[in-house]
Order: structure tokens, then C-alpha cells, then sequence
């Protein structure tokens, strides 16, 4: 209805507005009131892809999303970063900050207020760079202006004139003729929603809860005291640790998907990077246990042999779960090919979205709920397996539809078979679908739009850095707000958080 632009901008705005005032927030219902405004104001990563997937087109879509991710791991690299070098700056850094009374009131401003300030800096490129891509939004002069300055593009660079009409691809554009059209009835979002498409929305929902269940139970993991099975780090180690993870997670992003989508398509990647999933929550019940047997001594110091061991442990599943994340990627890849036409593009982002949402608002409460020092609730570090083998009976079968060439086997019917990268558009009796594969182009790729691909992603940066920047120190801000004196409920108040 409005475009693409003003959504950005009105949820880059919410996030910058919730990260101040969750530094500003004196007790512990004021900073879910903060992260609930962010989560309520911040659907860009739906309109991001959304987005990506209008500037480009099948030849070029698998080197462009990835791009999406590279940002979120960027995000992830600076966010834990902030947080944990500028958490209680006035006791870190006495010589520069030890002045500001304000400061010492407020030990997690300055990295709320470093976020913000990212934030403030993507809305201004957002402002002035990043260009609307929904034609109908557009004013007439405006869109016939940019029409013949495509038109003009085309004419000296082909012999034969190309029309411009609203299609998936950001280079195309209408021409005066076709205005009435653009403006023409939208469709309905909730229209979408079919048998195929909400369990397509059911593996975005686990993609989302397995990754954000993951990193709720490390950070509680690594923060928690080595008596109850924890790693008993602070938050400038946590932070190293998770900032170290998103250069892993960059290159990965960079480089390992799309070679592997060249080599082995969409849905085997998706199905083995979901599939990390259980071999990470498998191995960190068992680093605990080392933890609590033999990481402290009996003088109260910490064993080397033993640390060494545990940081090795937290090097293997922080790798496994940035593997996994890729899984990220696959899937959008997957709601990109199912949506036939550009004004279906922010709808089916838009339920993919909020599926992923409700899986980030309930999987860090239930992990932490059940987290490792609860041996009363949930049998302790039962719990981890119960996540991991919740994610490999969701996708559990999956070679079973799968054919020799990446396509899918349209007789079966699985979790996995109705996520499968096809239209579900045009439909031949009752069941029938003419279905296109997602297989990797063999023709030229297009031109990757540069500069609208990087404001798209700079804007894309804010959510991330902000959602991380708390991780390091939010279970010791949990603390110091007196929430609960009891160290095993920490973890359950800083998974609502």
C-alpha cells in the first residue's frame, strides 16, 4: 500500500527508539517493554527480502540473498561486541567514563545508545539512497520519469527495445500505459495460505526456533556458574566468543552457499545445515557436565587442561551452529520461489516472518525454562537432546522425496516435500501441480544491482546488532535488577527478555 521504503524507515525508527530505552529501563518490566516495541516496530527482514528478491532475478538470487545473511552475521559480529566491551563503562574505562554520573546510573546505556546510533545512520542512507522498487507506490512522474530513463538504458545498450513492465526484476519498469494497471487491486495476504504454504511457513517456524533456542541456551550455558554446569564466563569473554562466531558465520555466507548451491541446490542444504541443529544441542549437555565435574578445583582455581577442553568444545558447536544458520538462507530462497508475481513478494515474506516471530517470542522462554540448572523441571539436561530431536523429526525423511537431480518426488507428502521450492500457482485436478524446481540457472547471471543491494543490506544491519548487543551481559543485567535471588531463575528471565 505504501511501498517498501516507509517500512524500512518506520522500523529502523522503532529500533533505534527501543534500544535507547532499553538502556534507560530501571526495572525489569520496562526492558521486555523495550524489546516488545522493537520486535512491534521491526518487520524488515521480511521487507529486505522481500526487496532482494524485486532488484534481482533467477539468474543472479542465489549470489544476492546470501548477501543477506553475510549482513546478519555482520550484525552478530559487532552487536556482542558492543555489548560486551561497553557494558558498565564508568568501572571498565574509569579514565574516559568514570566522570559521567549517568553512566555509573545506567551501566548498559552506551551500548544501547552505540546501537542506536548505527541505526540512526542506516535510516539516513535508507533515506536518501535506497530506491522503491513497488511501481504502484510510486508518483506518475516519478515512475514515468525512471521509465524513460530505463527505456533510454536499454535502447543504446540492445538493438531491439525492451519493454518495461512490473515485473519480479528491479530493471524493469512500467511504462505510462500500464500506471492504471499497477494501481490495480492487491491481493489478499491472507489469501496465500494454503496446505502447501503454511507448512512452508511451519519449516521457517523451525529454522527460527532451532537458531534462536541455540543461541539462548550458549549464552545461559556460558554465563551460568560451573557448579550448576555452566562455562561461568563474563560478558567481554561471552561477547569474544560470539563476535569470533559471526566472522566464521561471514565467510560462510560469503563463500560456502553459494558454492554449495551450485553443487548440491536448495533443499539438500537446507536439510543438512538443519540437521547441525541436533548435533549442537547434543554437545553442550556434555561440555556442562565436564564443566561441573572438573573445570574448578579444590583451591577454587580453574584446571587449564580442563578450560582448554571446554573452549575447544565452544569453538566445535559455535562452528556447527553457524553452519546451521545457512539454513537461514535456504529458506528464503524457498519463499522467494514460491511467490509467482512482485505484489505477492511482501505478503509471503510477511507470513514467513511471522512465523519466524513466534518462534523467537516462545523458543527462548521454553529453552531457558528447561535450562541447566533446572534438574527439577524437565529432567535438566534432557531438555538439549529434546530440541535437536525435535529438529530432526521435522525434516526426518527428506531423502525419501528427494530425487537424483535436487527436484521433488510430488507423489509423497512430507514436511519437507510441501516446503519444496516450487509455484504452487497453476493446479490440474485435485492435486496436480505443474511445479518448477529450484535448480541452479545454467544462463549468464545478471548484473547484481551494487549500490541498492548495499543500502538494502545496511539497513538490514540495525536488527541484528541490536538484538545482539544484549547477549553478553543481559543474565548479569538480570541480576543487578534483583529480579529473583535465585541463580538457576536467572536464565528463565533473560529468555523472556
Amino acid at each position: 500500500r505504501i511501498g517498501r521504503k516507509p517500512v524500512v524507515i518506520t522500523g529502523l525508527a522503532g529500533v533505534a527508539v527501543a534500544s535507547f530505552c532499553f538502556g534507560l529501563s530501571p526495572s525489569f518490566w520496562q526492558i521486555l517493554l523495550s524489546r516488545a516495541i522493537a520486535g512491534g516496530l521491526s518487520g524488515n527482514v521480511a521487507v529486505i527480502r522481500s526487496i532482494i528478491g524485486e532488484i534481482t532475478d533467477e539468474t543472479n538470487q542465489a549470489q544476492a540473498f546470501p548477501l543477506e545473511g553475510v549482513t546478519w552475521c555482520i550484525g552478530c559480529v559487532i552487536g556482542p561486541l558492543i555489548g560486551g566491551m561497553l557494558s558498565h563503562p564508568a568501572e571498565r574505562y574509569p579514565s574516559l567514563f568514570g566522570n559521567f554520573q549517568l553512566l555509573k546510573d545506567k551501566p548498559y546505556l552506551l551500548p544501547c545508545f552505540a546501537s542506536s546510533i548505527i541505526t540512526v545512520v542506516s535510516i539516513l542512507s535508507s533515506i536518501f539512497f535506497l530506491e522503491e522498487v513497488i511501481p504502484s507506490t510510486l508518483p506518475s512522474k516519478v515512475l514515468a520519469s525512471k521509465c524513460r530513463d530505463r527505456q533510454a538504458e536499454v535502447s543504446s545498450t540492445a538493438s531491439s527495445p525492451t519493454e518495461c513492465s512490473p515485473t519480479r526484476s528491479y530493471q524493469s519498469l512500467p511504462q505510462e500505459d500500464d500506471l492504471a494497471k499497477a494501481h490495480s487491486a492487491r491481493p489478499n495476504t491472507l489469501a496465500l495460505l494454503n496446505k502447501r504454504v503454511v507448512r512452508l511457513l511451519m519449516a521457517g517456524f523451525m529454522v527460527s526456533f532451532m537458531w534462536i533456542a541455540n543461541d539462548t541456551i550458549f549464552v545461559l550455558w556460558a554465563y551460568t556458574p560451573a557448579s550448576l554446569g555452566g562455562f561461568q564466563r563474563n560478558p567481554s569473554e561471552i561477547g569474544g566468543a560470539l563476535a569470533s562466531a559471526g566472522f566464521l558465520g561471514i565467510l560462510l555466507a560469503s563463500f560456502g552457499f553459494s558454492e554449495l548451491h551450485k553443487r548440491f541446490h536448495t533443499l539438500p542444504i537446507f536439510v543438512f545445515t538443519m540437521s547441525m541443529y541436533p548435533v549442537v544441542f547434543a554437545t553442550i549437555p556434555i561440555l556442562g557436565m565436564i564443566a561441573r565435574s572438573s573445570l574448578k578445583s579444590p583451591n577454587g582455581s580453574e584446571d587449564p587442561s580442563t578450560l582448554g577442553c571446554l573452549w575447544a568444545g565452544v569453538a566445535f558447536v559455535l562452528t556447527a551452529a553457524k553452519i546451521a544458520s545457512m539454513s537461514f538462507t535456504a529458506n528464503a530462497l524457498m519463499v522467494k520461489h514460491f511467490t509467482e508475481s512482485p505484489e505477492l513478494a511482501g505478503g509471503m515474506f510477511g507470513l514467513s516472518q511471522s512465523a519466524a516471530a513466534i518462534a523467537e517470542a516462545t523458543g527462548p522462554a521454553i529453552a531457558s525454562y528447561a535450562d541447566i540448572g533446572r534438574e527439577s523441571r524437565l529432567g535438566g539436561y534432557v531438555h538439549y537432546c529434546g530440541h535437536g530431536g525435535g529438529s530432526h523429526k521435522e525434516f526426518a525423511g527428506t531423502e525419501d522425496v528427494m530425487t537424483g537431480n535436487g527436484t521433488i518426488d510430488a507423489s509423497k507428502d512430507t514436511a519437507v516435500h510441501v516446503a519444496s521450492p516450487t509455484f504452487p500457482l497453476e493446479t490440474s485436478g485435485d492435486d496436480g501441480i505443474e511445479e518448477q524446481p529450484l535448480l541452479p540457472n545454467k544462463t549468464k547471471p545478471t548484473p547484481l544491482p551494487k549500490l541498492q543491494l548495499a543500502i538494502a543490506c545496511f539497513a538490514r544491519l540495525a536488527e541484528p546488532i541490536a538484538y545482539t548487543q544484549i547477549f553478553p551481559y543481559i543474565n548479569q543485567m538480570v541480576e543487578e535488577l534483583h529480579v529473583t535471588d535465585d541463580p538457576a531463575e536467572v536464565g528463565f528471565y533473560s529468555g523472556l527478555v
